[in-house]
């Protein structure tokens, strides 16, 4: 699964290789949003399939220097430091051997986290290629839980990420503001749902306390009492000027 380099790649290099990987003449154009619907639903089928892809992580990782770390009493190449670092904060409380759930000898241990680390890598550094990308993620992720790593909620992590990806396919060029403004006022408008149903319940215990009125009179006479602003002082000019 993992790719050492006999030089150390540049990051130049990398970037160079990680955009040619990325160029993909068969996908349909950005904005195609019927086409893009279609290949989402495919998508969504393969994923829950399985289906294994036809690619693997070699064909999609970036390569690697023969340069080891110490890291979290392992070596590993020096570049999985960072993405192991951030995942294992995140997710482990900084220890990812606790993630091993198996009985193996530390160099098995070792040699299971560097090839997480080669994905969580290729998740940084990748551009996506096409949603093949995520089915060979969701192949690795399939593998590690196999092997046992706990790493399972990696796979609706994955379905959200294509959705994202999707999302942002079907979407014209330039319509970016637009979809987002839709989005705030949806969320603003889900919000003030909310708010509306507390206060309709607010509204409903206060109409109990107003027990002095029979359930059976006219909504007008409701109305009349309610709104009445008489006080033991009041006189009738008060309401002429």
């Amino acid at each position: 699964m993992i790719t050492p380099s006999s030089e150390h790649v540049s990051a130049d290099d990398q970037l160079t290789t990680t955009k040619a990987q990325c160029h993909d003449s068969s996908w349909p154009a950005r904005g195609h949003t019927s086409e893009w619907v279609a290949r989402m639903d495919d998508f969504a089928t393969r994923f829950n399939s399985n289906v294994e892809s036809p690619l693997s992580m070699d064909d999609i990782a970036p390569q690697l220097s023969r340069d080891t770390v110490e890291f979290q009493g392992m070596r590993v190449s020096s570049e999985l430091v960072s993405p192991l670092t951030k995942f294992s904060d995140k997710y482990c409380e900084g220890n990812l051997l606790g993630l091993v759930n198996r009985e193996y000898t530390l160099k098995k241990k070792n040699k299971l986290i560097e090839e997480f680390g080669m994905m969580l890598l290729s998740m940084e550094a990748c551009q996506v290629k096409n949603e093949e990308t995520f089915l060979v993620w969701r192949d690795a992720s399939r593998d590690f839980m196999e092997a046992g790593l706990n790493v399972g909620f990696l796979l609706d992590f994955l379905m959200q990420a294509g959705r994202q990806y999707f999302g942002y396919m079907m979407r014209p060029e330039g319509s970016d503001d637009c979809c987002a403004r839709v989005r705030t006022l949806q969320v603003t408008i889900l919000q003030k749902k909310k708010e509306l149903v507390c206060l309709e319940e607010e509204l409903g215990k206060a109409h109990s306390d107003l027990g002095f009125i029979p359930p059976d009179v006219p909504a007008f006479v409701v109305e009349c009492a309610l709104e009445s602003s008489w006080k033991d002082d009041s006189r009738a000019a008060h309401y002429l000027y």
